[in-house]
């Protein structure tokens, strides 16, 4: 079995200690993380694992899942707001609320005009 031993030159690791951002004090021993990079490289693929996390879930919705409010629904189904809100009481039309604004995806606004009454828009 092989011994690490305890200097760096036989055990090739770095410490990276992470610091209170309020505080500027050092963290105590449970924040310490050792790794066999040097700091630099380990913030580097942190923040490349971080940004292929969030970039995806910033990109626009593919054309078919496209939001679309009332009034382009309304348009889109030759309907009046009276029946789109009866469709969405109904559970017919899926709604997505985003501060208080309702959206719909314009590929359910398209099915659901095919499903009523066959209309092709």
């Amino acid at each position: 079995m092989k011994s690490w031993g305890t200097t760096p030159a036989t055990y090739p690791c770095s410490l990276v200690t992470i610091f209170e951002p309020q505080t500027k004090q050092q963290s105590d021993m449970n924040d310490m993380i050792f790794s066999p990079i040097d700091k630099r490289q380990l913030i580097h693929e942190i923040a490349e694992e971080v940004a292929s996390r969030i970039i995806p879930q910033l990109q626009p919705p593919a054309q078919e899942d496209e939001l679309i409010q009332i009034p382009e629904a309304m348009r889109l189904l030759g309907r009046s707001r009276t029946t789109i809100n009866n469709w969405r009481r109904e559970g017919f039309l899926k709604e997505q609320v985003i501060n208080t604004r309702v959206y719909f995806k314009k590929s359910d606004i398209l099915n659901a005009g095919h499903q009523k009454n066959g209309r092709k828009k």
